[in-house]
């Protein structure tokens, strides 16, 4: 503006016009959401999930969750050995030209690609589909497949101050080894996701078809009986997650792992679940009982400082 003059005595177009000084940058637009499909990045749009063939190949398939931070997945090495001890039991064709270090790689980039600088969840699947070297559709190959979530948080706090826990009469789980593995189609968190829609229950409980206490929907569960921590053992039918030894080494007492009868869960001490995705989240109470004292918190409290150091700082 020049000197001398005042604004309305400047025309019209000139009080409009921008004036000297530097300029506020505006924020980013967030980027279209991406994905890393069998070694390429393609926009999560363009995955054909609504094919039949699509929802058929997923039905065999298995994955892994687990936490990164600041773009550095952690403990990726564990995560990915178990995934690939999982695609083995699901008895899946291995994986061609694929190493850890470039999956590795993938999981920097994706999260770099989406602007997931704090807080993020990664789930990396294993899934059957028809070989594209073959004629037959009778020639299957693995795929592997790498998303990246928000987890919607700076530091790393539980989903809720304490979860209510119920039976899921509808599903039990089999005596054996493919038990264990995080299935991509499972019957038992679908029923369960739209069972709690319409209740206020935080998460639901399966047993085994010898009635005994196998796992959570969303993790594996400990109850502290006596001055020992003691969780159900894998030939229970229990659905491994990565994070099982970082707690055994993070637990004071000491953990047993062995049967669990629902009536020693209702009438144990404290209560929670471990998980890679939520950490350690307490248990406030089991059907319709419910435990006398605000549970497991500060267990829960100092199990998450361990497990994730960094986000305490």
């Amino acid at each position: 503006m020049a000197r001398g003059y005042k604004r309305h005595d400047l025309p019209l177009s000139a009080n409009l016009a921008p004036q000297g000084g530097k300029r506020r940058p505006g924020r980013p637009y967030p980027p279209d959401p991406k994905i890393w499909f069998n070694g390429i990045f393609i926009k999560e749009n363009d995955l054909p999930r609504s094919f039949p063939a699509w929802r058929m190949a997923t039905l065999g398939g298995v994955f892994t969750e687990f936490h990164a931070l600041r773009t550095q997945p952690r403990f990726f090495a564990d995560y990915y050995a178990w995934l690939t001890e999982a695609a083995a039991i699901a008895m899946l064709p291995p994986l061609a030209n694929v190493t850890e270090q470039a999956v590795y790689e993938a999981c920097v980039s994706i999260l770099n690609k989406n602007m997931l600088f704090n807080d993020a969840l990664l789930r990396l699947s294993i899934f059957p589909t028809p070989s594209p070297n073959s004629f037959s559709d009778e020639t299957m190959a693995s795929s592997i497949l790498l998303e990246a979530y928000n987890m919607g948080r700076m530091g790393f706090a539980p989903r809720t101050r304490g979860l209510l826990v119920r039976v899921l009469e509808d599903c039990t789980k089999a005596l054996n080894r493919r038990s264990n593995v995080q299935w991509l189609a499972d019957p038992a968190e679908w029923i369960s996701q739209r069972i709690l829609k319409d209740n206020l229950w935080g998460d639901h409980l399966l047993l085994n078809s010898a009635g005994r206490v196998t796992n959570a929907i969303g993790g594996m569960i400990y109850c502290l009986i006596g001055n020992d921590i003691i969780t159900p053992s894998l030939s229970e039918g229990v659905r491994f997650d990565p994070i099982r030894p970082y707690v055994d080494e993070a637990c004071i007492a000491a953990t047993g792992k062995r049967p669990l009868t629902l009536q020693e869960l209702e009438t144990a001490s404290e209560v929670f679940l471990a998980s890679s995705a939520n950490g350690i989240e307490s248990v406030l109470g089991v059907n319709d009982s419910r435990y006398p004292i605000a549970l497991s918190n500060t267990i829960c409290d100092k199990l998450n400082r361990i497990y994730f150091p960094e986000l305490f700082l």
